[in-house]
Parts: structure tokens; C-alpha cells; sequence
């Protein structure tokens, strides 16, 4: 496992994403994005750094054909 995960990872993926393939950590990061938190949180929470979770929510946006995390949410949630 690599370091930053051991904390609040998550175990399955959202069935919703599940079709989209994502890396663990992407995963991870849409998880803590539906949890409300902030890319700096999310960072501090994994261990990584800022520009690390915007690299995974710009690889998560090309994923799900979405431009934004508000879409990112309506995606997950069905709305």
C-alpha cells in the first residue's frame, strides 16, 4: 500500500464511478470530495501534497466527462 493511504482510505470504490475505472487514489479523492472536504484537506488527511489532489481530480474530471466537482457530485449522487 503506499504511504498516505492508510488513512481514511476507502475499501470499494462508489458503484456509481466503479465504471469509470479510476486508480485507487482517485477513488480516495472522489470519496473525500463527496465528504465535503477541501483539496487541502484532502491532502493533509493523505499525506500528499496540493498539487498531487488536483492532479487526481483533473484525471477524475477526464474520467467522468464532467468540468467541475459540483457535476462530479451531481454524478455520484444521480442528480
Amino acid at each position: 500500500m503506499k504511504e498516505g493511504l492508510d488513512n481514511g482510505s476507502i475499501d470499494e470504490p462508489d458503484p456509481v464511478l466503479a465504471r469509470f475505472h479510476f486508480t485507487r487514489m482517485e477513488s480516495v479523492v472522489a470519496a473525500a470530495l463527496a465528504d465535503g472536504l477541501t483539496y487541502k484537506e484532502i491532502a493533509r488527511r493523505f499525506r500528499v501534497s496540493y498539487h498531487t489532489v488536483h492532479t487526481h481530480v483533473k484525471a477524475i474530471h477526464e474520467k467522468t466527462g464532467v468540468g467541475n466537482n459540483g457535476r462530479l457530485l451531481a454524478l455520484m449522487y444521480g442528480r
